[in-house]
């Protein structure tokens, strides 16, 4: 009888602990809702630095340098558009390439060592699907609905997410499928506002090296014209560079403050898509189509 109920007593607390240990994995390798945003030109020039390209004056420096070892996205470097795991994966993959055929000064293990550890400085330890998987699954839902929505409703719309945001707000994005892993969580895509134009306050290498950096999706040509990124081209490689284009002024209805993962966000700015009021919602989940209403791009 003792013994019986030393067991007993040993399953009740397996059951009893079960929780806490799923959670701590699940908070341990989970990415947040709202992903780090981090300027593709930011990117560059901190990448040019850590390969030992050579003294770059400037982010445009830094994206030439790079370009010519053929480090860069398919479509070229966009300076003000945020780092997404789709470009992460193009740029992961040309530093491995550069480095593997002797360009780079140093091995292409240590040259992909170097990006990702670059990567995880701005926390985003994104690396591209190397499997065939498909990209049709739905988007997973945040796990804790109140926070979810607390989130949205306080903070603002994320500019990036991972998860499938609230049917709310789901006009307001664009589904990009292109798989990738953050941290050994899988994910099939990833959700992007279709218009934008944010503040953010990055925190520098060195103490005190603090400043603001402006993240959009517009920008201007060499015409005048303001241009929207198409978000689901761009994965393609369809998408003109902006590499040295002005910037555009911001195409947005209202304002909003919020607080990104790594950085702090003043003067948010989102508008819906133009033409369209609000839709029921994603269809069908990661179909990699534009859901809601027309998102007003300028390129194809």
């Amino acid at each position: 009888m003792k013994g019986l109920l030393i067991i007993m007593l040993l399953i009740m607390a397996v059951f009893v602990t079960m929780p806490i240990v799923v959670n701590a994995v699940t908070q341990g390798t989970a990415p947040p809702l709202s992903q780090s945003l981090v300027r593709e030109g930011t990117l560059a020039t901190r990448l040019a630095d850590v390969l030992k390209l050579g003294p770059v004056g400037g982010e445009a420096e830094a994206e030439s340098a790079l370009s010519a070892v053929g480090i860069a996205p398919r479509n070229g470097w966009i300076a003000d558009y945020p780092v997404t795991p789709d470009i992460a994966g193009e740029l992961e993959a040309s530093v491995g390439d550069a480095a593997g055929t002797g360009i780079l000064s140093v091995t292409k293990d240590a040259a992909l060592n170097t990006f990702r550890y670059v990567m995880a400085e701005y926390n985003l330890p994104v690396t591209a699907e190397d499997e065939v998987r498909s990209a049709e699954t739905s988007p997973p839902d945040y796990p804790d609905a109140e926070a979810l929505d607390n989130y949205y409703d306080g903070e603002g719309p994320p500019v990036v997410t991972y998860y499938a945001p609230p049917s709310d707000y789901a006009y307001m994005y664009e589904w990009v499928a292109s798989p990738f892993w953050w941290s050994g969580v899988w994910f099939s895509g990833f959700f992007i506002l279709t218009d934008f134009d944010v503040r953010v306050h990055r925190h520098g290498h060195k103490r005190g090296d603090g400043h603001d950096e402006f993240i959009s999706n517009h920008f201007r040509d060499g015409t005048g014209r303001t241009a929207r990124i198409d978000p689901t081209a761009r994965t393609h490689g369809r998408t003109p560079a902006a590499v040295g284009m002005q910037r555009a002024p911001a195409l947005s209805t209202h304002t909003r403050s919020t607080t990104t993962s790594g950085s702090t966000c003043s003067s948010c700015h989102y508008s819906a898509p133009s033409g369209g009021g609000r839709s029921s919602g994603f269809s069908g989940g990661g179909n990699g189509g534009s859901h809601g209403g027309s998102s007003g791009r300028s390129w194809k």
